[in-house]
Protein backbone atom coordinates (compact mmCIF):
# COMPACT_ATOMS: atom_id res chain seq x y z
CA UNK A 1 0.00 0.00 0.00
CA UNK A 2 1.62 3.38 -0.71
CA UNK A 3 1.43 6.00 1.44
CA UNK A 4 -0.60 9.31 0.01
CA UNK A 5 2.03 12.09 0.82
CA UNK A 6 4.90 10.12 -0.10
CA UNK A 7 6.82 9.93 -3.85
CA UNK A 8 8.10 7.05 -5.00
CA UNK A 9 11.60 6.15 -5.01
CA UNK A 10 12.47 6.40 -8.39
CA UNK A 11 11.03 9.96 -8.73
CA UNK A 12 12.47 13.47 -8.53
CA UNK A 13 10.53 14.24 -5.96
CA UNK A 14 10.77 17.34 -3.85
CA UNK A 15 13.62 17.78 -1.03
CA UNK A 16 13.20 18.84 2.18
CA UNK A 17 13.05 22.56 3.14
CA UNK A 18 15.94 22.16 6.32
CA UNK A 19 19.05 20.32 6.33
CA UNK A 20 22.17 19.94 8.53
CA UNK A 21 25.40 21.41 7.83
CA UNK A 22 26.61 17.22 7.78
CA UNK A 23 23.95 16.74 5.06
CA UNK A 24 24.98 19.65 3.10
CA UNK A 25 28.45 19.00 3.15
CA UNK A 26 27.40 15.03 2.43
CA UNK A 27 25.57 16.53 -0.43
CA UNK A 28 28.02 18.49 -2.38
CA UNK A 29 31.15 15.93 -1.34
CA UNK A 30 32.96 18.54 1.39
CA UNK A 31 33.51 18.39 4.93
CA UNK A 32 31.46 19.58 7.60
CA UNK A 33 33.75 22.28 8.60
CA UNK A 34 34.48 23.74 5.04
CA UNK A 35 30.27 23.35 4.75
CA UNK A 36 30.51 25.77 7.72
CA UNK A 37 32.52 28.31 6.58
CA UNK A 38 31.17 28.45 3.00
CA UNK A 39 27.84 29.53 4.72
CA UNK A 40 29.21 31.99 7.24
CA UNK A 41 30.88 33.59 4.22
CA UNK A 42 28.06 33.37 1.97
CA UNK A 43 25.95 34.92 5.00
CA UNK A 44 23.57 32.21 4.97
CA UNK A 45 20.91 32.49 8.06
CA UNK A 46 20.49 29.62 9.94
CA UNK A 47 18.15 27.62 12.50
CA UNK A 48 19.38 26.00 15.69
CA UNK A 49 17.19 23.45 17.56
CA UNK A 50 19.48 22.49 20.62
CA UNK A 51 22.09 21.54 19.46
CA UNK A 52 21.77 20.82 15.73
CA UNK A 53 22.13 23.88 13.30
CA UNK A 54 19.36 23.83 10.31
CA UNK A 55 20.07 25.56 7.04
CA UNK A 56 17.15 26.33 4.81
CA UNK A 57 17.25 25.45 1.01
CA UNK A 58 15.74 28.64 0.21
CA UNK A 59 18.65 30.47 1.87
CA UNK A 60 21.00 28.32 0.13
CA UNK A 61 18.94 29.33 -3.24
CA UNK A 62 19.06 32.65 -3.12
CA UNK A 63 22.82 33.29 -2.39
CA UNK A 64 24.62 30.04 -3.36
CA UNK A 65 22.84 29.01 -6.74
CA UNK A 66 25.85 26.21 -7.52
CA UNK A 67 25.84 24.57 -4.27
CA UNK A 68 21.58 24.60 -4.42
CA UNK A 69 22.32 23.13 -8.00
CA UNK A 70 24.55 19.98 -6.37
CA UNK A 71 22.03 19.69 -3.60
CA UNK A 72 19.08 19.08 -6.05
CA UNK A 73 21.68 16.84 -8.43
CA UNK A 74 22.42 14.87 -5.33
CA UNK A 75 18.64 14.50 -4.09
CA UNK A 76 17.70 13.13 -7.82
CA UNK A 77 20.76 10.41 -7.77
CA UNK A 78 20.23 9.25 -4.30
CA UNK A 79 17.08 8.72 -2.74
CA UNK A 80 18.20 8.92 1.10
CA UNK A 81 18.38 12.83 0.79
CA UNK A 82 14.63 13.81 -0.44
CA UNK A 83 11.70 14.74 1.88
CA UNK A 84 10.10 11.37 3.51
Amino acid sequence: MKRAGRPPADSDGPIAALYTIPQLAQMSGTTRFLMRRLLAAHGVSTLRSGRTVLVPLSEVDSRIPDLMEAIRVAARENSHFRRK
